[in-house]
C-alpha cells in the first residue's frame, strides 16, 4: 500500500451498475407496482446514458498523523480535515485514509439539461437521478478496490463519508482536492466548492487494523434529504 501517491483507476462503463428497482424507488415507485409508462421511461433513458458514461476515478493514501474526535478533526500532514465530531469518531480507529475523488462526466448531464429545456420534466429528473446513482456506483468501485488493497496489508476500512453530509462542511473540498495532482483535470471545482461536473463525488474512507465499517448512524442527523440514509434503508 503506497502513501503519497495518487493514483488514478481506469474504470469502464460497462462496470457502472445503475439498477432500474433504484430509479423506480427513487421516483417514489414500488419496484412491483410500478407504472409501466414509467417503467419503460426509466428503462430507455438507463439505456440512453449508459453508452454516455465517462468514469474517471483517482485517490491517494494518506497517514493520519492526529484525531481529535471532540473536535471533529482528522489531521494529515500540513492539512487538518474539519469533518465533524460524527465522522471524526467513525474515523476513531483508523491509522490511514484513502481521499479520492469520481466523476462519470458530463454527458448525462447534458441529457438531463437538455430534457428539462424542452419542458420533459420527467426525463430530465430520471436522467439526472441516473447521474447520481452512476457516480456513486463508480465511487463504491473506488470503495471496494481500497477495501482490497487494505486487506491484502491486514487492514480493515471505514464507510466512506463525503463533504456535505454528516455536517461536513461543502467548503472542505478546497482541502480534499489540495491532495491532487494539478494535471487531475476530470473533476474541478468552482469558487463555492461545487464539483464540476457536476455528476462527481469525492470522499474519505479510513484505513486501520482496527478500522470498522458501520451502519450509518443516521439516528444521530437531521439531515433526511441523504445518500446515506438511502443507503442504510436499502441495504
Amino acid at each position: 500500500m503506497e502513501l503519497n501517491r495518487f493514483t488514478t483507476l481506469d474504470i469502464k462503463p460497462e462496470n457502472v451498475i445503475i439498477r432500474e428497482s433504484d430509479i423506480l424507488r427513487l421516483l417514489g415507485y414500488p419496484t412491483t407496482d410500478a407504472d409501466p409508462f414509467i417503467r419503460h421511461t426509466v428503462q430507455l433513458c438507463i439505456e440512453q446514458s449508459i453508452g454516455l458514461l465517462m468514469p474517471k476515478a483517482g485517490y491517494i493514501l494518506l497517514e493520519i498523523s492526529k484525531k481529535k474526535t471532540k473536535e471533529g478533526i482528522v489531521r494529515f500532514d500540513g492539512t487538518t480535515l474539519e469533518v465533524g465530531k460524527l465522522i471524526a469518531a467513525q474515523m476513531k480507529k483508523a491509522e490511514y485514509a484513502a481521499i479520492f475523488t469520481v466523476t462519470i462526466g458530463k454527458e448525462v448531464e447534458t441529457l438531463s439539461e437538455d430534457a428539462f429545456r424542452k419542458k420533459d420534466m420527467l426525463e430530465g429528473y430520471i436522467f439526472n437521478l441516473i447521474g447520481s446513482e452512476a457516480a456513486e456506483s463508480v465511487a463504491e468501485i473506488v470503495h471496494q478496490h481500497v477495501r482490497k488493497l487494505s486487506e491484502d496489508k491486514g487492514l480493515h476500512i471505514t464507510n466512506r463519508f463525503s463533504p456535505g453530509y454528516c455536517h461536513w462542511d461543502t467548503k472542505e473540498q478546497f482541502k480534499i482536492f489540495s491532495f491532487f495532482p494539478d494535471d487531475f483535470d476530470d473533476v474541478t471545482l468552482t469558487e463555492s466548492a461545487l464539483m464540476n461536473p457536476v455528476k462527481s463525488v469525492s470522499a474519505i474512507v479510513g484505513i486501520g487494523k482496527e478500522a470498522e465499517f458501520k451502519d450509518y448512524t443516521c439516528n444521530q442527523c437531521g439531515l433526511d434529504n441523504c445518500l446515506y440514509r438511502s443507503l442504510k434503508e436499502n441495504r
